[in-house]
C-alpha cells in the first residue's frame, strides 16, 4: 500500500495523491523479546483500512508479523516478515496463501 506512519491504537487519515482521504484505523503492536534464544517478535494490526485507489475503494484490514534471531553483537534482526490481509474483492488473498518474506534490519546509531 506503500507508506503510511502508523501508530498503535489510533486512526490516521491520509490525503492521497489526487486529493481524496484514506484512513487507517490502527490496533495493537505487540513487540516480545526472548533473551535466551535472541528470538524478537512484533505484530502490527491495521483494524480498518479505507484507501481511495484509482476512482476505486478498497475496505479491509491486515496483520503483520516479524519474527526471528537478533544477531549476538545486536546489531542486525534477520527476521521473517509475514503478512495476512483482507483488502476485499478488489484485492483478494486466498485463506491459504500467505505472503512471507525474509529482511534483515541493521541498528541505527
Amino acid at each position: 500500500m506503500g507508506e503510511v506512519k502508523i501508530e498503535p491504537n489510533q486512526t490516521n487519515r491520509i490525503e492521497m495523491k489526487d486529493g481524496s482521504i484514506s484512513t487507517f484505523k490502527a490496533g495493537d503492536f505487540l513487540a516480545e523479546y526472548m533473551p535466551k534464544t535472541r528470538e524478537l517478535f512484533i505484530s502490527i494490526e491495521i483494524e480498518e483500512i479505507h484507501i481511495n485507489f484509482l476512482h476505486k475503494v478498497i475496505d479491509g484490514n491486515s496483520v503483520d508479523r516479524f519474527v526471528g534471531p537478533v544477531s549476538e553483537d545486536g546489531k542486525f534482526w534477520r527476521a521473517d516478515w509475514i503478512t495476512v490481509f483482507d483488502y476485499g474483492p478488489l484485492l483478494p488473498q486466498e485463506p491459504n496463501d500467505i505472503f512471507a518474506k525474509p529482511l534483515t534490519f541493521e541498528k541505527m546509531e
